[in-house]
């Protein structure tokens, strides 16, 4: 029996330009990445990519979950997330499924949960800390601290011509 991962190839590039020739992929991944670039022009870009009937899959956070209201105290991330879903919406590609599920974010305690970057790559400010205590309400005394997260999984899929 032939090794399945044989024809499996990973690649990591910028959606909004990929140096790839047309038609080349089977299947495109989008984790947690399109609300940070120009949605509209790597849905584009993946739909140019993309063989006839290849697959995309979208992995994208929605504004309102626990984990990405904390983020949101570092920058606000709001109109890059509707913007990503308005271009999933309005792309070429035929939606096949769209479902929101939930992640379970885990912190040993309170010291953990606020030592947590968020993607800044420091510790936050007294006023940031703040605002992580008052997002997050009672259960900054729980242990562990859970916190569920929203996200959207999206399948998308290119007709053939």
């Amino acid at each position: 029996m032939q090794n399945a991962s044989a024809n499996i190839r990973f690649e990591k590039g910028y959606g909004e330009k990929l140096n790839y020739l047309s038609n080349h992929f089977d299947l495109m991944l989008f984790a947690l990445s399109l609300h940070h670039q120009n949605a509209s022009l790597s849905l584009s870009e993946a739909y140019r990519v993309l063989k006839p009937n290849g697959m995309v899959i979208i992995l994208e956070p929605t504004e309102n979950g626990e984990v990405q209201r904390l983020f949101h105290i570092y920058n606000d991330e709001t109109d890059a997330l509707r913007a990503a879903q308005a271009a999933i919406e309005s792309s070429h590609f035929k939606r096949l499924k769209r479902s929101i599920f939930r992640s379970t974010w885990s912190f040993v305690n309170r010291q953990e949960l606020i030592e947590f970057d968020f993607g800044q790559g420091s510790k936050p400010s007294i006023d940031k800390q703040k605002r992580i205590e008052e997002l997050i309400g009672s259960k900054i005394g729980q242990f562990p601290i859970l916190l569920a997260d929203e996200l959207v999984l999206s399948l998308l899929k290119k007709e053939a011509t």
